[in-house]
């Protein structure tokens, strides 16, 4: 009886036990919270997500560590097959108050889930980790942290506007007006699918580091903030204007010298060469042509300024119609081609090759559209807020005539905005992989095949017959096949394994004076074995290229069969991302992971030796021959392989293109990479360029308007093994050059040397 009741105690205690420990464990841990909430009610699709952390502490005690956030792409009860990244932000000293600074999370994928759940603990350095809930109630287990972002069903376009007040302090009708009247949806009120939001920040937290500003399509500097920003800020927002930033300023205070420097550097290329911007007795600006509107517009670099001046209200400067939109058309750097509300093709046949892109078997008969054999599709179609329903004809499902409207909204207007991948990416993929790699011939696998046939038949039949030994099959048959399998092992590894890891694409944009704007990087890592990279970065923004839940995927995946492909391993981001960083990346035996970096004025060890400033290169017949001549020179003198082309309204001169066997397996990659947007279906049709965002789809790679006549934009590459190093120039030109197809063999091109800004 005693030995029953001890057994019984024993067990209790037992159970209990642990959970005192675990209780007095968490009631010796410090008292740490935590909110981390958007920045912005809504997020740019495609970019780094800017959000507030607060650590909320008040021991007496210093405490130091890092905190550790793991984020996943769900909406509740998040697997871990859910996460995309995770992140250690290290170096967090908490000094018994309240820890609060701003967060740039990467941009990474987002489904049409539209959710970020995120997990997050601190760890001490010396201590357990502990964990932090967005419900204070709830720490065992904690619970995640919920981030609302946009669909990659949907786009959204976002402007930043930057006040000396803190917002929501004050309605300012003059501020509400711009941040309403600027957006993109002020040009076409009938989109469908899209978000043109603006979101209000305090200049004390308008950071000073370029990438931050990634966040956003458009920047709006109210009056009176540029004399309150620091150089810092003011030096950031340079770099990201001319690494393709859309900026709008609205000054009508009295400036200082430092301002006016700023204003005419940025300005520069909108002012006359006989003309600049000046200052009264006031300090107040005054614009070079008294009988202007107040308005200035210029392009620098790759990125647009727009000036608001004058005594007169914005209101007044904004209310012509053909004024604001050729302000917001410039903003947005819209295409010079695009005409809003433009003519439509409503012909059955269109709509109809439109619904194939989710009823791949839909067709067109007496009744109607009909989409029977893809019906059961329905439920799934519904949920992405098309908004399109049927009717049942003679046992068949039809598209409700009623709802035509809804489906010209969506597959005209909507679909053109929606996020796509760029084709470098595919190009990439298959072009960056180990150059020595080769598929097992079908030969050496027959021959395995065959082998294994002998061993198991005849061989196993003869031999084991001749001995009378055939009782011992059972054991010699396994034996065979794991001989056989091992063979297969080791021939796949000799023919796929790889001396090298991939090849690395890395696309630089100069400006004058070969000035380094931007690089992206694309890099394939690929091995024979599961292993663990590591590399380093400095202020750049890194994401997965390629493995974005774009609509594509949507389509062609969740509409019919979930998708066979393993999504690739999350990155680690260690550090201080995006400033300083290390980032780990897990790839899987002969499974490829292509990653994007972006980053602003980077270290390039040796540009090509090209007069970059010498417009007479694009201009002129004579140029191009001498640039074709310089070409063939470093190719000779000079390590690696130079290929080069011009891209003027979308068509492109090769000036160098045929070489050795070095630089004709580049020779696809350097033509996938887009110089300008093109005309086809998408957001393209639209907007010729975007802001920098450094996502996954490459969205941001286009620097020109194919349809303005007065950009182009020359392209030198240079091949050396595995890497391909390109570099961009955009010139924007006095007068347009004619299309390539109509200049002579011996033309001299339209414009003169010293033509272009």
């Amino acid at each position: 009886m005693r030995a029953a009741v001890m057994r019984i105690v024993a067990l209790l205690l037992a159970a209990v036990l642990p959970g005192i420990a675990s209780s007095a464990a968490m009631a010796q841990q410090p008292r740490l919270g935590m909110k981390l909430e958007l920045m912005s009610i809504r997020t740019r699709s495609g970019s780094p997500v800017p959000v507030r952390l607060r650590l909320e502490y008040n021991e007496p005690t210093y405490l130091e560590g890092t905190l550790e956030l793991q984020i996943y792409d769900a909406l509740e009860f998040p697997e871990e097959s859910d996460r995309i990244a995770t992140i250690h932000r290290e170096g967090i000293v908490l000094a018994g108050a309240d820890y609060e600074t701003i967060l740039l999370l990467p941009p990474l994928e987002t489904s049409d889930a539209r959710n970020w759940a995120v997990r997050a603990w601190f760890r001490p350095e010396n201590g357990d980790r502990i964990a932090l809930s967005s419900v204070p109630e709830l720490r065992d287990p904690a619970e995640p942290f919920d981030l609302l972002l946009t669909s990659s069903l949907e786009r959204c376009f976002l402007m930043c506007s930057v006040g000396d007040q803190p917002p929501a302090t004050q309605i300012d009708p003059e501020r509400e007006y711009l941040e309403e009247r600027l957006l993109l949806e002020s040009l076409e009120e009938d989109w469908t699918r899209t978000v043109n939001h603006c979101v209000q920040w305090d200049i004390r937290v308008f950071s000073e580091d370029p990438i931050t500003h990634c966040a956003f399509d458009v920047i709006l500097l109210q009056s009176g903030v540029l004399r309150k920003m620091s150089d810092g800020q003011l030096q950031g927002l340079r770099t990201w204007l001319f690494a393709g930033g859309s900026l709008c300023i609205c000054e009508r205070n009295a400036v200082t010298g430092r301002e006016l420097q700023f204003l005419r550097d940025v300005l520069r290329d909108g002012l006359q060469q006989d003309s600049d911007l000046l200052l009264d007795a006031d300090g107040q600006l005054l614009l070079p042509d008294p009988d202007q509107t107040g308005i200035l517009m210029a392009r620098r670099e790759l990125g647009r300024v727009v000036l608001l001046t004058g005594e007169q209200d914005y209101r007044q400067q904004l209310a012509d119609r053909d004024v604001a939109h050729s302000v917001i058309r410039f903003l947005w750097k819209v295409r010079q081609d695009y005409q809003p509300g433009g003519d439509e093709d409503d012909s059955p046949q269109a709509l109809l090759r439109a619904l194939r892109r989710y009823f791949p078997d839909a067709e067109i008969d007496e009744y109607g559209i009909r989409v029977s054999d893809s019906f059961n599709r329905r439920s799934i179609l519904n949920r992405t807020q098309m908004g399109l329903s049927f009717v049942m004809i003679n046992g068949s499902y039809y598209l409700d005539p009623g709802r035509l409207p809804r489906l010209r909204q969506v597959t005209q207007i909507g679909q053109q905005l929606w996020p796509r991948e760029s084709e470098l990416l595919a190009v990439a993929e298959r072009d960056l992989l180990p150059r020595d790699i080769r598929m097992v011939p079908v030969s050496v696998i027959a021959l395995i095949m065959l082998g294994y046939v002998l061993a198991v038949g005849p061989l196993d039949y003869l031999v084991l017959g001749r001995f009378r030994c055939r009782r011992y099959t059972w054991f010699l048959f396994p034996i065979v096949t794991a001989v056989f399998t091992v063979i297969t092992v080791q021939v796949a590894q000799k023919y796929l394994s790889s001396k090298d890891t991939g090849g690395e694409l890395v696309i630089t944009d100069l400006g004058e004076n070969g000035q380094l704007l931007r690089q992206t990087r694309l890099e394939t890592l690929f091995y024979g074995s599961g292993t663990t990279v590591r590399n380093d970065y400095r202020r750049s923004l890194l994401a997965q290229a390629g493995n974005a839940s774009a609509i594509d995927d949507f389509v062609n995946f969740r509409l019919t069969t979930p998708s066979l492909v393993a999504r690739d391993q999350p990155l680690f981001y260690r550090g201080n991302p995006p400033q300083s960083f290390s980032a780990d990346q897990s790839v899987r035996q002969w499974s490829p992971v292509t990653l994007r970096s972006l980053t602003f004025s980077p270290d390039v060890a040796e540009l090509p030796s090209v007069p970059w400033d010498d417009v007479s290169l694009v201009s002129t017949e004579e140029g191009r021959v001498r640039l074709r001549e310089l070409l063939t020179s470093m190719s000779q003198s000079e390590p690696g392989e130079y290929l080069s082309y011009l891209d003027i309204n979308g068509e492109r001169s090769w000036l160098k293109q045929q070489g050795t066997e070095i630089s004709s397996w580049a020779l696809p990659l350097i033509s996938a990479i887009p110089a300008g947007n093109d005309s086809q279906p998408g957001v393209s049709a639209i907007i010729a360029q975007f802001s920098p965002q450094g996502g996954s789809t490459l969205e941001d790679l286009s620097m020109a308007d194919p349809t303005d006549e007065t950009e182009c934009v020359l392209v030198v590459a240079r091949v050396q093994r595995q890497t391909v190093e390109v570099f961009r120039r955009k010139y924007l030109l006095a007068e347009a050059l004619p299309p390539l197809g109509s200049r002579a063999a011996s033309g001299t091109g339209a414009v003169a040397d010293g033509d272009a800004r």
